[in-house]
């Protein structure tokens, strides 16, 4: 089957998220734009004979870029359509000299991957809030309202664990979400955590201890959501797993965190309560 691989933009955005949706995964067209704002010459589509058949993107930072969206239609997997847009976005990803590509990988896709070069870095586990449960007063710091006034604090603070700067995703976490970010702070007033809770996910979500990951929680648990509310944590991180049990949330399913080039660390996982979306870190 000939495959031709092309920009994504926005005139398509309508059968990505329907062949997001047909493969399971949850993007849709709010996110999908989010993401093609983020990194407009990211993302890629598919198509076999003049029709769409698949797409993925990803989105660069300084240290790594983060790939997502990777989905093929049913009629279509297994005919080279996902080799052919992973080998595109590498292509692009190494030609901008980034230096490391990682990956949330879905037990479909980890075969591909690995063909690719990827290797295991760890779990990432998603949870669900299944009960009403209240923190029960083991957290006093303040929380305060995450303003536009912080990014540049909250950035600095975010970059060194989530492993690389992402001000920008910050900035637009932010603004698409308006009233529903959160910051905590240490005694002499710098931050110690954020959390910008979306319509659904608690996340981009960093915190340096339990303490405070507990009080950004607690006070975002306070907002209305459309649904369970739902985070994805690293693993690594077993003070995640132990708040989300006190405070009523399940893990429901499992995603593997590959990478591809540089062998460092990623950033400090045990300090990440919530990525921003499984697709962008």
């Amino acid at each position: 089957m000939d495959i031709a691989v092309r920009p994504l933009t926005e005139a398509d955005l309508d059968w990505a998220a329907a062949v997001l949706a047909a493969t399971g995964l949850s993007a849709r067209q709010p996110e999908l734009r989010r993401y093609l704002a983020l990194e407009p010459a990211g993302y890629y589509g598919a198509e076999a004979g003049g029709h769409p058949v698949g797409l993925g993107g990803y989105v660069a930072y300084e240290r790594f870029a983060f790939v997502g969206n990777m989905a093929v239609a049913q009629d279509f997997q297994g005919q080279g359509a996902g080799r052919a847009i992973l080998t595109r976005l590498l292509e692009e990803i190494d030609g901008r000299g980034i230096p490391e590509t990682v990956l949330e990988a879905t037990p479909e896709g980890e075969r591909l991957y690995r063909k690719c070069g990827f290797v295991e870095a760890y779990w990432t586990m998603a949870y669900s809030r299944v009960e009403e449960k209240v923190a029960q007063g083991r957290s006093g710091l303040a929380v305060e309202r995450f303003t536009e006034s912080d990014l540049d604090a909250a950035a600095a603070f975010d970059a060194l664990r989530f492993g690389t700067p992402r001000r920008r995703v910050l900035e637009r976490f932010l603004g698409d979400f308006p009233g529903r970010g959160f910051v905590v702070r240490r005694a002499g007033g710098d931050v110690s955590g954020y959390l910008i809770a979306q319509s659904r996910v608690l996340g981009p979500w960093v915190a340096e201890n339990a303490e405070a990951a507990e009080s950004l929680l607690t006070a975002a648990l306070a907002l209305p959501f459309d649904g369970p509310a739902v985070a994805y944590a690293p693993a690594p991180n077993g003070a995640a797993a132990a708040l989300f049990a006190r405070l009523g949330f399940a893990a429901h399913w499992e995603s593997l965190r590959m990478r591809r080039g540089a062998t460092g660390p990623l950033g400090r996982p045990e300090c990440v309560f919530g990525l921003a979306a499984l697709a962008i870190g």
